[in-house]
Order: C-alpha cells, then sequence, then structure tokens
C-alpha cells in the first residue's frame, strides 16, 4: 500500500508486519528499475503499478525516472560534474545521462550549470 506524507512516498507492506519503506530513498538503491524496486518490497511489478496509479496516478517507470532526474539535478547543481553524475545514477555513460536530462528538463546539464552560475552571479 502506497502512502504519501509530507512529500515523501512510503511503501507499507499489508501482507506483514514491517515499518514502511520510504520510496524516495530507495529509489537510487533500486538504481531506478521497477523490478528491482518490486523485488525489493516483495511485490509483483504489476501489483506496484497498479498501487502506484491508484495513488500518484502515474505508472512506477516514470515516477523513477522523475526521482532520478529530480536526484541528478541536485546533484548537479550541489556541483558534481555529468559525468560523476551518470555515475552515481547508473547511467551507461555520460551521454546517455545528458540525453536523458535534456528531454526531461529541456536544456543539457552543462546548461543548466551555465545558467546557474548566472543566476548567481546576477544576484550578486
Amino acid at each position: 500500500m502506497i502512502r504519501i506524507v509530507n512529500g515523501e512516498v512510503f511503501y507499507m507492506s499489508v501482507r506483514r508486519l514491517q515499518n514502511p519503506v520510504n520510496l524516495n530513498q530507495i529509489a537510487n538503491h533500486c538504481r531506478y528499475r521497477v523490478k528491482r524496486l518490486s523485488d525489493t518490497l516483495g511485490v509483483s511489478s504489476r501489483q506496484l503499478e497498479r498501487e502506484f496509479k491508484a495513488v500518484l496516478g502515474v505508472n512506477p517507470k516514470w515516477w523513477l525516472r522523475q526521482q532520478r532526474m529530480l536526484n541528478a539535478r541536485k546533484l548537479l547543481l550541489s556541483g558534481l560534474s555529468p559525468k560523476e553524475i551518470a555515475a552515481e545514477l547508473g547511467f551507461i555513460n555520460e551521454n546517455k545521462f545528458a540525453e536523458e536530462f535534456k528531454l526531461f528538463y529541456g536544456i543539457g546539464p552543462r546548461q543548466m550549470i551555465q545558467e546557474e552560475r548566472e543566476r548567481r552571479f546576477g544576484e550578486m
């Protein structure tokens, strides 16, 4: 059963007693893969999909992609290079990361870094 608490997404098993699992935190551990997430939670991919659709209105693949890109932006703005982020978030290579990033945000990671620098410089 999926629940949203203070903007965080939790999974609570109805089959066995366990503490709620923060899906935002384990998304990276599961390398942003639906199969790994469903295996970690002990449910089928199909069951996970039904619960995501019912509670969040999206499928788990889309949600995991969103979490991956939000994490990528956070890491990018913290100073990590695109190459380091690609490795950290399990992309095949830096080019694949840059491609996915641009599809999601509409600009590439290096352009986002440049725009952030300009925004910060403009505020000084």
